[in-house]
């Protein structure tokens, strides 16, 4: 029901995005994140098809999060009744390790640590890791340093903004930003050129039809 697109869309359309792009994606992101912290629910599910870049009117990318089919309470364990609280729920690109390790122990910073991800392969047009199969992949997030962001992406990124990038995706909590808040104040503080409205209208007249298709060979038009 969203007049958009998702990010994985986009970017298996048009490949990885403008950096001043992918910095005012993330920051709206975290705040979004954030706003769902804030009353102690985390999404457990953040990855590009569950963040859609929306049409209000006369404005475009307009950032929506969606899918809270995981969501859970952060002062709540998972239901032993209803689900296996040992069981790893989310999606293996965008796992932390302790998604991985101790399923039962996510929290605000494992939406963090999906992000992270999310801004890797807006920034690369690939995710952090890949394997041939879903465990191989969640071991190397356990278990593998990510390759850095500009030798993945082909050409120098600012370092402010891989060095933030790469605290999110730390393997140790402890490490990543402290909250939400914290992570979208700090893109909010890089010196970089900003994504402005006529950039984002640009951008669509430019390579809209391109993601149009993209959806369309995947979902079929109802009539």
């Amino acid at each position: 029901l969203l007049d958009g697109a998702s990010l994985q869309d986009i970017v298996e359309a048009t490949g990885p995005q403008p950096v001043p792009r992918v910095v005012r994606i993330l920051r709206d992101v975290a705040l979004a994140l954030d706003e769902a912290h804030s009353v102690g629910l985390i999404h457990r599910d953040v990855k590009p098809s569950n963040i859609m870049l929306a049409r209000r009117g006369a404005t475009y990318d307009v950032v929506k999060v969606v899918d809270f089919g995981l969501v859970k309470r952060l002062q709540d364990d998972d239901d032993p009744e209803t689900s296996d609280a040992r069981a790893i729920k989310g999606t293996p690109h965008y796992l932390s390790p302790e998604g991985v390790n101790t399923p039962q122990e996510v929290d605000a910073q494992s939406d963090l640590y999906a992000l992270g991800a999310v801004g890797y392969y807006l920034l690369t047009g690939r995710p952090v890791f890949e394997g041939d199969t879903a465990f191989e992949v969640c071991m190397q997030h356990v278990q593998a340093t990510p390759a850095p962001l500009s030798e993945a992406r082909g050409e120098p990124i600012p370092q402010e903004l891989e060095r933030l990038i790469l605290s999110c995706l730390a393997k140790s909590k402890d490490d990543r930003p402290e909250s939400a808040q914290a992570l979208a104040d700090a893109l909010d503080q890089l010196d970089l050129p900003p994504w402005t409205r006529a950039d984002a209208e640009r951008w669509w007249q430019r390579d809209g039809s391109l993601v149009e298709e993209q959806r369309d060979s995947i979902v079929p038009r109802i009539t």
